[in-house]
């Protein structure tokens, strides 16, 4: 039910209509957005000075040479556009949405392009994250979309303290696979089989995560090349607190009963569906 809502509130969405921007208005909004968000006052730090270009395409662009933990995050240039600026510009408020875009993100040994956008639904206190995207060349990556609940903010100063309590209600992606992208995101299956996934999901019932579903995890460890379509809910929301806690113990887990009680709590209340193709993307 939770997946149906989602899609029927993603396809009756408005279409986000950027602001059409000049340099003045790229540079003036960065240094609006800069100060509102970044908590520099409390880092006992002032922001850097950057430069802000208007690129050809109508995307605002910081190059990351500017910023030193920007470039060894490994990036070259932040792109950004925002929906009904106005308000941020006047500080009297935050933008209906945005969009993000990091060109020649690197990853492991390779480069990708990333981007995403952002758009909140102040009345019913909803964030979609939409069109998350990690892409490499050869086609592997990840594209996905994500609402939370919770998000009951308009000024910076509600949004900061609203930030613990929001509420991934539904999530859904797909990742195009193969050993490099595995590679680059540090993720190693060598150790992931039938037992270790059955001695995992131990306290995770079936109508959560389906025998169809666990097999399409287990037909990607083995293949590692194809298509993870990836559909993720839950009625009440995967909260901070949720993740953190067996996050935590999972990385510390000396058992199988350890891992097997962290997963029980982490997907607790998440239905899961999975279902994997296999060959090239």
């Amino acid at each position: 039910m939770r997946t149906l809502i989602f899609a029927a509130c993603m396809a009756a969405s408005p279409a986000v209509a950027y602001d059409t921007m000049t340099a003045d208005q790229c540079q003036h909004s960065w240094e609006a957005f800069e100060a509102a968000v970044i908590p520099y006052a409390n880092m006992d730090k002032s922001p850097k000075k950057v430069t802000v270009t208007l690129a050809d395409d109508g995307w605002c662009e910081i190059n990351s040479k500017q910023l030193p933990e920007w470039a060894e995050a490994g990036f070259s240039t932040l792109g950004f556009q925002f929906e009904d600026v106005d308000p941020l510009l006047a500080g009297e408020g935050l933008p209906e949405a945005m969009a993000l875009r990091f060109d020649d993100l690197a990853l492991g040994a390779r480069e990708y392009d990333a981007s995403l956008r952002l758009r909140r639904l102040a009345d019913v206190g909803e964030l979609i994250v939409e069109n998350v995207t990690l892409r490499h060349t050869d086609g592997s990556g990840v594209s996905a979309s994500v609402l939370m609940q919770g998000a009951y903010f308009s000024s910076v100063a509600n949004m900061q303290s609203s930030l613990l309590g929001m509420r991934m209600a539904n999530l859904r992606g797909q990742v195009a696979v193969n050993q490099s992208l595995l590679d680059d995101l540090d993720i190693d299956l060598s150790a992931v089989n039938r037992v270790s996934v059955g001695n995992a999901l131990r306290d995770v019932p079936r109508l959560q995560v389906s025998t169809d579903t666990r097999q399409a995890f287990l037909s990607m460890v083995a293949e590692r090349q194809g298509t993870l379509d990836v559909s993720i809910s839950s009625e009440r929301g995967l909260g901070a607190m949720q993740v953190g806690i067996p996050s935590a113990t999972l990385r510390n887990a000396e058992s199988d009963d350890d891992i097997a009680t962290a997963m029980g709590v982490l997907l607790s209340g998440l239905t899961i569906d999975l279902s994997w193709k296999s060959g090239d993307f």
